[in-house]
């Protein structure tokens, strides 16, 4: 059973995030089938089935009706209209409800660690600062 750890417990460094439910899928499996939902229009034409892990929907491919334009295309779900659409054409069982979760909860539950969050907005508010004072210096005074 997926347990949310403890926020009084957070530190420099540790986790924000659920423990895993479908640990039978590696990070390596989950980054390579990544890879498989975007570019990916002659994939998906190839594919009978198709699968979105973001609404963890499963449709034929002939349902796609909407892609982002990119060259080649990406598909859009036709139930949520996320580009977050893998066909079975890549290899991977899109039909396979653990698997679709094991995506969603990879690519959009997931955390950084809490002590990169923090050097993040650091760096971002110092280069804001860095910006408004070199813009603030360039002007010139009002006569």
């Amino acid at each position: 059973m997926a347990a949310m750890r403890s926020m009084a417990g957070l530190g420099r460094g540790r986790l924000l995030t659920k423990t895993s439910k479908h640990m039978a899928y590696t990070d390596e499996v989950l980054q390579t089938a990544h890879v498989h939902c975007a570019r990916h229009e002659p994939e998906i034409k190839r594919s009978q089935n198709c699968g979105c892990f973001y609404c963890k929907a499963t449709f034929p491919s002939a349902e796609i009706e909407d892609w982002v334009d990119d060259e080649p295309r990406s598909a859009l779900c036709p139930r949520c209209m996320i580009d977050s659409v893998v066909g079975d054409a890549s290899g991977f069982d899109v039909t396979d409800a653990g698997f679709l979760e094991a995506m969603h909860e990879y690519w959009f539950e997931r955390t950084i660690p809490a002590a990169k969050v923090g050097s993040y907005w650091r760096k971002q508010r110092r280069g804001a600062v860095a910006s408004v004072l070199a813009w603030l210096g360039g002007r010139k005074s009002a006569p």
